[in-house]
């Protein structure tokens, strides 16, 4: 006689069990994913890095779970290894890579995914965005982007400007709640797919907990971020409702401390691509995860279960990230310097600003100059591996100082040199002083010296001659030429900027380009 096995099932496990025969089998196959491919990453160099410092996060677990989704869901699914990063070509071969816990990449890897999602790929991070570079400074801290380009806006390195988002803590754990931002891309997307599997679409909502005597080890862990200054290339898709405080102690890690700012999920348009940034661990909801049962869990009101919630919402955020439209995203990198001077006898003494106009973070080196009356530099201050984020302004004081300045004129000059991403940026202002001059002097925007562009948007040609006469026939020539077959041109005075505004419209209306000529 074969001995009697006892088979116990908890309750949970019946209603999670209910829960998923309750649902129409058929239903899943009603939404049919979108001809795009998508790639999964796993990621060796994030569970080499995260074994090396001990974190105790497998990633491999998680990139697992999203891939094996995908797949029983109808997607067009390749898992890559995060080696396949290094090589922009083969990136070129997917119109999504998804990024699950990839929490380290190579400083190549990096650059190329930026680059990828500027041509027209798509980005979907669920949660844990690259932030350290292994082994590029052989210690933890080293290791990470804000120590490698010196401030916390880079945390997340290259990435976190096609996101176009700032991070701002990590945080956790504790209990919140995400709701739909309504009126955006992906809630509709998500809302239709579940209406096409036969579930109710009126309750979006997801509900995490830090954990509890029985099950401890939830990880409700959120990364705190924001959108960057008044960009309207990025967008937030589901908030984050913190139900309680993180548990770590500093005003850094309360969420309360932050208003406005909790951003759940966002998507973000980046030149000819598009990125999609999930704040919060969501894939253990998954069906085939169902993690301690947060999966099976029904939301509040309409009762589907919560896995199916989540797995709506990162399938519609993968369809909008691989199917962009050719709307370009413009990338505005502005970053500016001046100086506030008092002139006393024996010295000039000045506070010197940074600034950022643009819509990305920028870094660079900051300089503060002094010419004596002959010309000569007698002074320089340099700063390296300054940081401004967009919107922000930060003070550095800057003095020199003698026994007695001599008579005649002093020059102060502040410049500013982007250095990452390198573009050639050099933006200058200057001031011209005598000695007691005064207090609270300002340089002022030194057109002579500043070059560079400041923007980087693809639909913009720049041309150039050797003087306005020049530029003005390059343009011409970049046009079709000048008079075009059958056409006109319209000639203007280049002396004076009243005649070439008058002549715009003009050229406008019978469709030909302004040359600008000598008086003579």
């Amino acid at each position: 006689m074969q001995p009697r096995t006892t088979i116990r099932i908890s309750l949970a496990a019946l209603f999670a069990a209910a829960a998923l025969l309750a649902a129409p089998s058929v239903a899943l196959a009603a939404y049919t994913p979108p001809a795009i491919k998508v790639a999964v990453v796993r990621s060796a160099v994030s569970k080499y890095w995260l074994d090396k410092y001990n974190r105790g996060v497998d990633p491999y677990v998680r990139e697992d779970a999203v891939t094996t989704y995908l797949q029983g869901r109808g997607w067009d699914v390749t898992q890559i290894p995060d080696s396949a990063l290094d090589n922009l070509n083969t990136l070129r071969q997917y119109d999504v890579v998804v990024l699950q816990t990839v929490f380290a990449m190579t400083p190549q890897a990096s650059r190329n995914m930026v680059t990828y999602v500027g041509e027209g790929g798509g980005v979907v991070n669920l949660m844990a965005s690259p932030r350290v570079a292994p082994d590029y400074a052989g210690t933890e801290f080293g290791d990470h982007w804000f120590a490698i380009l010196g401030n916390n806006a880079w945390e997340w390195g290259p990435l976190s400007e096609a996101y176009q988002m700032t991070f701002i803590d990590d945080m956790g754990p504790f209990n919140f709640h995400t709701t739909p931002v309504a009126g955006t891309s992906i809630l509709t997307g998500a809302q239709a797919i579940l209406q096409a599997r036969g579930y109710s679409s009126s309750d979006m909502n997801m509900w995490r907990d830090a954990g509890s005597a029985t099950y401890p080890n939830r990880y409700a862990w959120i990364e705190l971020a924001k959108e960057v200054g008044s960009n309207t290339n990025v967008k937030r898709f589901m908030n984050l409702v913190p139900d309680t405080q993180p548990s770590q102690s500093g005003a850094s890690y309360k969420s309360k401390d932050y208003p406005g700012t909790h951003s759940g999920a966002s998507y973000a348009e980046y030149l000819n691509g598009r990125a999609v940034y999930f704040g919060f661990f969501g894939t253990e909801m998954l069906p085939n995860m169902n993690w301690y049962g947060l999966g099976s869990q029904p939301t509040k009101t309409s009762g589907v279960p919560q896995g199916e919630v989540f797995g709506a919402w990162m399938e519609s955020a993968i369809a909008w990230a691989g199917t962009p439209t050719g709307a370009v995203g413009a990338i505005i990198r502005d970053g500016r310097t001046y100086a506030v001077c008092d002139v006393y006898g024996d010295g000039i003494y000045a506070n010197q600003y940074t600034q950022n106009f643009g819509n990305v973070a920028v870094q660079g080196t900051l300089y503060f100059r002094v010419y004596d009356p002959s010309g000569r530099k007698v002074h320089e201050a340099v700063r390296y591996k300054i940081c401004v984020e967009p919107g922000a302004s930060h003070r550095y004081t800057q003095r020199y100082i003698t026994s007695r300045l001599a008579d005649g004129v002093y020059r102060v000059e502040v410049e500013y040199v982007t250095t990452y991403p390198s573009y050639g940026r050099h933006y200058v202002e200057s001031l011209y002083v005598r000695r007691s001059a005064g207090t609270d002097l300002r340089t002022a925007y030194d057109a002579a010296r500043t070059r560079g562009a400041y923007a980087a948007d693809p639909r913009v040609v720049r041309y150039a001659g050797a003087d306005r006469y020049g530029t003005a026939l390059a343009i011409a020539d970049a046009g079709g030429g000048y008079p075009r077959p059958g056409g006109s041109v319209v000639i203007a005075s280049g002396g004076a900027g009243a005649d070439a505004l008058v002549a715009a419209g003009i050229a406008a209306a019978v469709d030909a380009p302004v040359v600008l000529t000598e008086q003579a």
